[in-house]
């Protein structure tokens, strides 16, 4: 591999690590679906839910701190949330996406910790004292996430059209929000640069 490239890309990389992410911008809501658009993807999310945020509203974002990361520099921003108590759903995107993240607001209680279980592999990003208050998110076994009082950022790993989940331990309720890499982010670089860095070997 020629060495200047390799460091441009080393350099490119690092210099869209703190690129902003695009949060869901949730519009409409039936009974059992709630639709959004992030950077031109429409996501829709299918499935029982508490209630849904579309327009202003309580920001159960606040603080921030545990929604941002060196993966995720900006936290959500606005009161959009979609909240689910018992019932777990579908969340699809019109076209696909790669590594989506989801921000997470008081997953289980203290004492009470509450599972999400994904069809898909994730890692947690980041969590801290939110909304509600402090309690861990973990990742116990497979694909599943549990919390007491979890508040934070999890990132599923592949390219997904839709990704799907199930609740055990229910609750009162757990609020979610969901983007997608914006055009400038690693990801999305890395999926050019990759290439081309294959072909100059060569």
């Amino acid at each position: 591999m020629n060495i200047r490239i390799g460091i441009f890309a080393v350099a490119a990389l690092a210099g869209v690590a703190q690129a902003d992410v695009d949060w869901v911008d949730w519009q409409s809501a039936t009974s059992t679906s709630v639709t959004g658009i992030a950077n031109g993807i429409t996501a829709t999310y299918s499935g029982g839910f508490q209630f849904a945020q579309t327009s202003s509203n309580t920001n159960y974002w606040i603080p921030s701190a545990p929604y941002i990361s060196a993966t995720v520099p900006n936290a959500p921003p606005d009161s959009d949330i979609i909240a689910l108590a018992h019932v777990g759903g579908t969340l699809s995107f019109s076209q696909a996406v790669t590594d989506p993240i989801m921000a997470i607001v008081s997953l289980g209680q203290p004492g009470i910790g509450s599972k999400w279980h994904f069809d898909a592999p994730f890692q947690i990003v980041s969590q801290g004292a939110g909304y509600w208050g402090s309690g861990p998110l973990i990742n116990p076994i497979g694909n599943t996430l549990q919390g007491n009082e979890g508040h934070g950022v999890i990132q599923f790993k592949g390219t997904f059209t839709s990704i799907s989940w199930e609740i055990t331990e229910g609750e009162n309720w757990a609020g979610f929000t969901v983007a997608v890499p914006s055009p400038g982010s690693a990801a999305a670089l890395a999926a050019g640069l990759l290439p081309a860095l294959r072909r100059r070997r060569r």
